[in-house]
Formats: structure tokens, sequence, C-alpha cells
């Protein structure tokens, strides 16, 4: 009987361990690094389709790099060489946080990330002539 009551005792704090275990999100050394755009998803929810500003957005991602040093700086550079972004970054959880020089934040959620793959999620909405477009981007990146 006592033998029951310890094992399920150790059940029960390993079910507790494993359920905080998996909520810590990845350590800020798993993300540092130039990452290269390599994947990219646009899951609409709202507004007209708009096949050119989705394919516009895709071709940038798909050929930009994403560069999060260890100072806390990024940068991110499109295909031509030029800047599309920099400024400061923080990793709470699982949560991404990109603050540019204008103070302009976004934050990405981190899907999942591997050695050498990374894949992130945010939300999306502006207006355009066509009206309201709003969603969610899932971006891969690769190094």
């Amino acid at each position: 009987m006592k033998t029951t009551k310890n094992f399920k005792s150790y059940m029960i704090s390993a079910l507790i361990l494993l359920g905080f275990i998996a909520w810590i999100g990845p350590s800020q050394e798993e993300v540092l690094g130039t990452w290269k755009g390599t994947g990219f998803k646009f899951e609409q929810h709202e507004g007209p389709e708009l096949p050119a500003l989705e394919e516009g957005g895709k071709s940038i991602h798909l050929q930009s790099t994403l560069t999060l040093s260890p100072n806390k700086t990024y940068q991110m550079v499109n295909p031509d060489g030029s800047m599309n972004g920099k400024g400061i970054w923080k990793l709470e959880d699982k949560v991404l946080t990109l603050t540019d020089e204008r103070q302009n934040v976004i934050q990405y959620e981190i899907v999942s990330l591997e050695k050498n793959r990374l894949t992130t999620s945010h939300s999306v909405e502006m207006e355009t002539p066509e009206g309201k477009v709003a969603g969610r981007i899932l971006l891969t990146y690769s190094r």
C-alpha cells in the first residue's frame, strides 16, 4: 500500500515538472545569430484578398536576414543590402520582442526552435484602399 502511495506521489511530481518544462521558452543563446528567411505563410482572418501584397511580403522575407546579437541589438537586412529595421530585442518565455529605433514594437511568438530552424508567428493588421486586412504570419528561418 505504501509503495503505491509513493509511486502516485512520484508520478504527480513528474507530471507537474513536465508541465512546467513545457511552458519554458528557448534560451537567449539559442536564438542568437543570423537567420535567413526560408518560409512565409499568411493566414488571413479579415478583409479582401490581396495576393500582390502577400507575395511582396513573402519575397522580401525569403531573401532577407535577421541578426540577433548578444548585445541585445538586431538588424533586418533586405536582399539588396539595405536595412529593413534595427533596434533592440528581448526574449521572454516564447515571445521575441523587437523594438526599432522609432519605438515601434513587434512581438513574435516562437512556435518552434531547433538548432538551425526557427518558426515565429505574429498578428498583422493594416488598412488598404480596399479595406482592412488582418491575419497571422508564420515566418520560418534557417541558419
